[in-house]
């Protein structure tokens, strides 16, 4: 789409000039009725295109046609305002380049495809000024992203010098995005290095997109792996954690996580490949139902070999698990699967995770039409990679019944990449945490923590809305002016202690974690690994300690606690609701 308003101006006086060009020539040697006509007519073409550089062969003293004296001037005049555009445009993004080792609180995009070019994108529609390091872009597409707001800059990301051309040295963010997650990493390494040697211009925050593979895997799980630095706080994205992260802070699957009772255990997930088996984990840690009540998460696929980590999901985090085949595939296989997801009873939330878009859909409206019938409300979420306007079409005709999630719009909006609400929340949970005085690699300042205990710290930070719901509160940023609120009471305290001490055990047991008789982070064991009821009541203590340390937190950090009764009850599915 051509943006520029110039555009829209030289190219009909152009055209308009060649016309009356063309119509002059032929009004002053006429081709039409000739044999030879065809040929003076392409003449005419080309001495007209010659007028450009204010030629056209003309005797002098020759009295010329009015259109053809018009093209004389008009043409020359487009072409010379024409380049004038161009070397002003050279001049301006020129000057933007050399300027950028002075800018200041800017976005740095690395990254080849349209990955990189997307998030720029979505970040210049905000605040934010942004540049992209993309080497071999089209001057075409590069001239479309500057009038995006996107200064794009030829050169190779993995290199010192284009990072500082960039203005990495000065910027608030920079965000990796190229398909090698290896490559990404490096350039936050570097970039981090560089703005730990101007520690003057503040912190840096870095986003390293990765795909979830064995890197990112090994870079996240090992607790001693300091990725940040005084200079620059480095994150790593994965898409498929994203995107479940962004599925889970929706209110109505708070909501609905948030309700104790004996129908609430029950958690469906259609398709168990890696999103399934992912979203299968953190239902089993988001578990507020009364002791002895549990989480009871049936997954439905075809491959009966997932049934082998849906159990080791289930024996982390005390839950039952079970694994029904489903032949998914074809419309009918469909219906089956939501005949067979309403056999098991009435699910508290259905995540469908198949890896075409065309059957998740199907099958997500087969499950909210199968549960709609029953007169169930529970969210269906639903994961979709390209068809999002779909998806998002028909979530609307049902809101709150139909959830997509890990769309591309989603994954690519500056919440993803930037810190937010609940980053904020995680690091001051982490603050509430040093106060008490604690000892060992977790004991250091948010800006050196390794990412194993950041991901913990967020992991605590989305859960709080659902345990905080459990007691009838939520939890928002506060306005301006507006009071904090009261902290819950300390029996509600120690019961979302309690939940909190299941959520943090059942993670530490999914990442391999063991009791042991003391603390040792090399052999993954922990004195705490234990069950809250047989937890010595000095730690249960400590824990409804830290509880309160961490609200209290957040209320003088900008945070307010009101009551979530009325609300939560309105978005809760139909089953859950009083009678």
């Amino acid at each position: 789409m051509i943006r520029d308003p110039t555009l829209f101006i030289l190219v009909p006086l152009g055209v308009l000039a060649f016309v009356l060009g063309f119509w002059g020539f032929s009004l002053q040697q006429p081709w039409w009725g000739r044999a030879e006509g065809w040929a003076i007519a392409f003449g005419h073409v080309f001495r007209t295109l010659d007028l450009v550089r204010a030629g056209g062969g003309f005797a002098p003293n020759v009295q010329l046609p009015l259109p053809l004296e018009l093209a004389r001037i008009a043409l020359p005049l487009c072409a010379l305002l024409i380049a004038f555009r161009a070397a002003l445009l050279g001049l301006r993004r020129d000057a933007r380049t050399a300027l950028l080792r002075r800018a200041r609180d800017h976005v740095v995009v690395t990254g080849p495809g349209g990955q990189a070019r997307q998030a720029a994108l979505r970040l210049a529609a905000g605040p934010h000024r942004v540049v992209l390091l993309e080497p071999g872009v089209p001057e075409p597409e590069a001239l479309a992203l500057e009038r995006a707001g996107v200064l794009t800059l030829g050169l190779d990301s993995s290199a010192d010098e284009s990072l500082v051309q960039a203005g990495v040295v000065r910027a608030a963010h920079l965000v990796a995005l190229s398909d090698d997650e290896a490559t990404n990493v490096e350039v936050a390494l570097k970039a981090r290095r560089l703005r730990e040697a101007a520690p003057r211009h503040g912190v840096l925050t870095v986003t390293a997109g990765v795909g979830g593979g064995p890197l990112y895997r090994r870079l996240q799980a090992d607790p001693m792996l300091r990725l940040s630095g005084p200079g620059a706080r480095l994150r790593l994205l994965d898409r498929r954690a994203a995107g479940l992260r962004a599925l889970f802070r929706q209110p109505s699957v708070q909501a609905a996580l948030a309700r104790p009772g004996s129908a609430r255990n029950l958690l469906a997930v259609v398709g168990l490949g890696e999103t399934g088996l992912a979203a299968a984990a953190t239902l089993a840690r988001y578990n507020v139902a009364p002791p002895g009540l549990g989480s009871r998460i049936i997954g439905f696929d075809r491959d009966a070999t997932c049934a082998v980590p849906l159990q080791a999901i289930g024996a982390a985090s005390e839950a039952e698990t079970l694994l029904r085949p489903v032949a998914i595939g074809a419309p009918a296989a469909l219906d089956d699967a939501a005949q067979a997801v309403l056999r098991e009873g009435v699910p508290v939330l259905v995540v469908v995770a198949l890896a075409e878009d065309d059957l998740a859909l199907a099958a997500a409206l087969d499950l909210r039409r199968a549960l709609d019938m029953a007169g169930h409300a529970a969210p269906v979420a639903v994961q979709l990679r390209r068809a999002a306007a779909l998806g998002d079409l028909l979530a609307a005709e049902r809101p709150g019944g139909l959830l997509p999630f890990g769309q591309d719009d989603v994954l690519f909006a500056p919440e993803t990449f930037l810190p937010d609400a609940l980053d904020d929340a995680a690091e001051a949970m982490h603050a509430a945490y040093l106060r008490g005085g604690p000892s060992g690699p977790a004991a250091v300042p948010w800006d050196a923590l390794p990412e194993w205990y950041r991901l913990g710290n967020r992991d605590a930070a989305d859960f709080l809305p659902i345990a905080l719901a459990s007691e009838g509160f939520a939890l928002s940023r506060r306005s301006l002016g507006a009071p904090p609120g009261s902290l819950p009471s300390p029996p509600a305290l120690e019961r979302m202690a309690a939940l909190d001490h299941r959520r943090w055990l059942a993670l530490h047991r999914q990442r391999g974690w063991e009791a042991g008789p003391q603390r040792d982070v090399a052999a993954r064991r922990h004195e705490s690994l234990l069950p809250w009821d047989a937890l010595p009541p000095p730690l249960q203590a400590r824990g409804a300690a830290e509880m309160r340390d961490r609200l209290n937190h957040l209320l003088q950090t900008g945070w307010a606690l009101h009551d979530a009764e009325e609300n939560a009850r309105s978005s809760l599915p139909r089953e859950y609701g009083p009678a």
